[in-house]
């Protein structure tokens, strides 16, 4: 089985290294990238699939060193790899929009998006656990994950508030990561660089396509947030949700002095609130 899956695997790469072998211009792989945004979308779905499933029967007992570990690292390196070479392409989120699959397909996709997320994640925690174990060695990954993190939230600030900035941001993330993977590289020493190479492929593959799928799925929940709001401030302000028919009648408003009038119903504010006006006075009147 193992070795099924490393063949077909490596079929599927090699047929897309051909296949793209006419694109050698960055603008023309993009553009290759972006015609083939749905197959790339399916070999992330089903790679992470497998990975679930992998990843459920090694946390039920089994070994760290049983026979699925390098099958389970090599499908997590690619799935990884897919995503950043997906991102490099549209890195459109095409399976969430309505006009494309419909109002169904866009909460289902939503829903596995999600999963994918939390399995890639749970994923690359575990690799980066296995391999110092494997090789007897601990490895301190806070500065690459610090940089990584921070770099995604200061370059959304820097894209509302300082475009120009974006240059300088990157180096300093780059320049962070290059420590990262010097540090991974001392924790294993001289006599294991096969581990260290392993370990940095995994972590570097890891952190990026991790970040980025989790960007997209950011990305969803902002929309999604922001539609909420603004359908709930609608509400308040045109009294969408309202029970009964038509707006409220108009009430009987008394004063201090003992007079009254009749008070007519001007409106509803963005908190709930009612607003009434007095026929003879103009007076406003605020029923919370």
């Amino acid at each position: 089985m193992k070795k099924k899956i490393i063949c077909v695997l490596g079929t599927f790469l090699f047929s897309t290294a051909v296949s793209a072998q006419d694109y050698t211009s960055p603008s023309s792989f993009k553009l290759y990238l972006e015609q083939r945004e749905e197959p790339m979308t399916w070999a992330i779905l089903i790679l992470s699939v497998i990975l679930f499933f992998m990843r459920i029967s090694r946390t039920k007992g089994r070994s760290v060193s049983d026979g699925n570990y390098g099958v389970f690292n090599t499908l997590f390196l690619a799935v990884s790899g897919i995503e950043i070479l997906y991102f490099f392409g549209t890195g459109s989120i095409w399976f969430c929009t309505p006009d494309r699959v419909g109002w169904l397909w866009t909460v289902i996709n939503f829903i596995l998006l999600c999963g994918v997320v939390y399995n890639q994640i749970y994923c690359y925690i575990i690799i980066l656990e296995d391999i110092p174990a494997r090789n007897n060695v601990e490895c301190n990954y806070f500065l690459g994950w610090l940089s990584s993190v921070g770099g995604v939230i200061l370059g959304f600030i820097f894209t509302l508030f300082f475009k120009a900035g974006h240059p300088y941001l990157f180096a300093v993330v780059i320049l962070l990561q290059i420590v990262q993977i010097i540090m991974i590289f001392k924790c294993f020493g001289r006599d294991k660089l096969k581990g260290a190479l392993f370990c940095s492929s995994a972590y570097l593959l890891g952190t990026f396509g991790s970040i980025l799928i989790a960007s997209a799925l950011m990305a969803l929940l902002i929309i999604i947030t922001v539609g909420i709001g603004v359908l709930w401030i609608c509400s308040k302000a045109f009294g969408w949700g309202d029970s009964g028919s038509g707006k409220p009648s108009n009430v009987r408003g008394y004063y201090s002095d003992g007079t009254s009038e009749e008070m007519e119903y001007e409106g509803k504010g963005i908190t709930g609130e009612k607003y009434y006006r007095g026929k003879d006075t103009g007076n406003t009147y605020v029923d919370p």
